[in-house]
C-alpha cells in the first residue's frame, strides 16, 4: 500500500523482500545448495539444530554440503522491519529484515516429511544497495 508520499510502504517492501528471499533461498536448497553461498558472509551467525557456527563458508561446509537431497514444502512465512527502538528510520534508509519460515521438508525422496522452523535476520549489504544477507539464522526440525 502506498504511503501518502507515494512510496511504498516498509512493510510492504519487507514482505517483498522475505517473499523474494524465500522462494530464492529455498529452491536453490532443494536444486543446487552452492549457490546457497550468496546469501551469506563470514560474520554471519547460525545455529542449525542446535549447533553454532560461524561464517557462511564454515557452515555450508560443514553442515549444507553434507546434507542428501532435499524438497521443502514452504507452509507460511512472517516477516517485519527491524529497527533501532522500535523507531522507524527514514524512507530509503536500509534496515534488517525478521522472518520466520515454516513448512517441512523431505530427505533423499523419502516420503515422511519432517515438520521445520527456520528464523533469519536479513542485513543490508552496504556493498550492494537493495541487496541483503544472513546475517543471522536458526534451523530446527519440530
Amino acid at each position: 500500500m502506498p504511503e501518502a508520499n507515494g512510496t511504498t510502504s516498509q512493510a510492504e517492501h519487507c514482505y517483498e523482500e522475505g517473499k523474494r528471499f524465500v522462494e530464492l533461498y529455498y529452491q536453490l536448497m532443494d536444486t543446487h545448495k552452492p549457490s546457497l553461498a550468496q546469501f551469506y558472509s563470514d560474520t554471519s551467525q547460525i545455529v542449525w539444530r542446535n549447533h553454532p557456527h560461524q561464517g557462511g563458508a564454515q557452515f555450508l561446509t560443514a553442515v549444507i554440503g553434507k546434507l542428501p537431497s532435499t524438497n521443502h514444502q514452504i507452509r507460511s512465512f512472517d516477516c517485519q522491519p527491524v529497527t533501532a527502538w522500535n523507531v522507524l528510520p527514514p524512507p530509503g534508509t536500509p534496515y534488517n529484515i525478521a522472518l520466520q519460515v515454516t513448512g517441512a521438508v523431505t530427505y533423499d525422496n523419502h516420503t515422511i516429511a519432517l515438520g521445520f522452523t527456520h528464523s533469519f535476520v536479513l542485513s543490508p549489504r552496504l556493498d550492494h544497495p537493495g541487496k541483503y544477507y544472513i546475517s543471522n539464522e536458526m534451523f530446527r526440525l519440530v
